[in-house]
């Protein structure tokens, strides 16, 4: 119990606790990650129970076979993609930078997926699904398009997307150069580079 300056006796508020459906979008991005790095054939369930930091019956327990588990990534995937082009459908504000803005915020919150889906389009990827993956890819670029007939305008709406795809796959990489930023300041640098790109008025 804490008092404040007034003398009330407040009980501190517990914490909430994850939801299922909220522990299931952690480990289902996490899976995506270990799944893009080594492969389908590469990736066992102990590797992915590791990195989450659960023991492996807990994980088989959600997901029965690493087969359902990459097949619950995918469809996690798909969805939040779904959502993604739900939330931006109708016409382009600010020069794109609306849909950019929403955007950056799937893919900073979905990092793992994000590397997953560009891992899909490699020629030379083992993983399941990659066509299902590559198309929901390409449905990204086309919302991105839609409306701009000129190419050079275009290619800015795609180097856009791939700045903001690859500073949040910066947040989760192994090996990526320490410049001391948190994962907020990143996502509003790489936004406001995105931007930039787009030729987007800057956001208030």
């Amino acid at each position: 119990m804490v008092a404040n300056d007034t003398g009330v006796v407040r009980i501190p508020a517990r914490p909430a606790r994850p939801s299922p459906d909220e522990i299931d979008a952690v480990i289902l991005d996490t899976a995506a990650e270990v799944f893009a790095r080594h492969g389908f054939t590469g990736t066992s369930v102990q590797q992915v129970a590791d990195t989450v930091g659960y023991s492996k019956t807990g994980l088989l327990r959600r997901f029965p076979s690493k087969q359902a588990l990459y097949d619950a990534v995918v469809d996690h995937i798909i969805d939040a993609i779904g959502s993604l082009r739900l939330a931006t459908a109708g016409p382009r504000q600010d020069g794109g930078g609306d849909f950019m803005r929403t955007a950056a915020s799937a893919a900073f919150a979905h990092p793992g997926g994000v590397l997953l889906m560009l891992e899909a389009l490699r020629t030379d990827s083992d993983l399941p699904h990659a066509g299902r993956l590559g198309e929901q890819a390409h449905l990204l670029i086309e919302d991105m398009t839609v409306g701009l007939t000129d190419g050079r305008e275009q290619l800015r709406a795609v180097l856009a997307i791939q700045l903001v795809a690859h500073a949040a796959m910066l947040t989760i990489a192994p090996d990526a150069p320490v410049f001391d930023l948190t994962t907020a300041q990143v996502h509003d640098l790489a936004l406001e580079l995105a931007r930039d790109v787009l030729g987007a008025p800057a956001a208030h």
